[in-house]
Formats: C-alpha cells, sequence, structure tokens
C-alpha cells in the first residue's frame, strides 16, 4: 500500500486565509469604533449649533443677548432666581459678561433667560458666583 506522510505544519495557503480573515476582522472593529466617534462629533455639533439659534432667536426677539438683558425682570418678574443681591438683569453692553468680572453672573442668567423664554429648556443650578 501506499504511507501518507503525517502533516506536521500549515500550508501557505492556510496561514494566508487565516492572516486575511483576521485583518477583515480588526478592520471591521477599527471601521465601527470611528463610525461612533464620528456620531458623537456630529451630536455634539447638532447640539453646539441648536443654542446658537437659540441665542440669535432670543436677540432677534428680545434685542439684547441672553444674560445681558438690562430689563429682563419686565418679562419674568418672579421667575427669575436672583443671586443674593444681583438682579436678574444684565447689564445691556452687548457682551455677555466674562469669569471673574462684576457681570459673570451673565453667564448664568444666559441659560436661565433662555429657559423662561421657551428657547432652551435648561436645568439651572443656581449657586453663589462670588
Amino acid at each position: 500500500m501506499f504511507s501518507l506522510r503525517e502533516r506536521s505544519a500549515f500550508t501557505l495557503i492556510e496561514l494566508s486565509i487565516v492572516l486575511i480573515i483576521i485583518s477583515l476582522i480588526v478592520g471591521g472593529i477599527i471601521g465601527g469604533k470611528s463610525l461612533i466617534k464620528s456620531a458623537k462629533l456630529k451630536s455634539i455639533i447638532s447640539e453646539v449649533n441648536g443654542f446658537k439659534t437659540a441665542i440669535n432667536i432670543y436677540q432677534d426677539n428680545y434685542d439684547y443677548l441672553p444674560g445681558d438683558h438690562p430689563t429682563t425682570d419686565s418679562y419674568w418678574p418672579t421667575d427669575c432666581i436672583t443671586f443674593s443681591s444681583r438682579p436678574c438683569n444684565g447689564n445691556g453692553n452687548g457682551y455677555i459678561g466674562k469669569q471673574y468680572t462684576p457681570y459673570a453672573v451673565e453667564v448664568v442668567r444666559m441659560w436661565e433667560h433662555l429657559s423662561l423664554a421657551e428657547y432652551f429648556l435648561a436645568v439651572i443650578c443656581m449657586m453663589e458666583l462670588y
């Protein structure tokens, strides 16, 4: 009869097929991560654009930036939460106050004004800034 040789190693074709399958799996995982990261980034960009739109609509309707609006208490006299002695109004200078200035509260008021005008529903956490 004839004798069969025992196989002691993989053939080159078998090794190449295994490498191709592994590379396809790794490529799919990396591609999936890229798609997830891209979707998260698009979501953040969309949210920022929504904030910009809300600020622009507020400025068009009230002629002031939210947070900088000097007569806000005439629109929402009892709904605006006060910061100790600080009123609900801004100073009306056309800028939302920078941090560490007397009008830094305008940054927090911006979110409150947008929420009161129902352009942006925000959960506002009030704290003493000074």
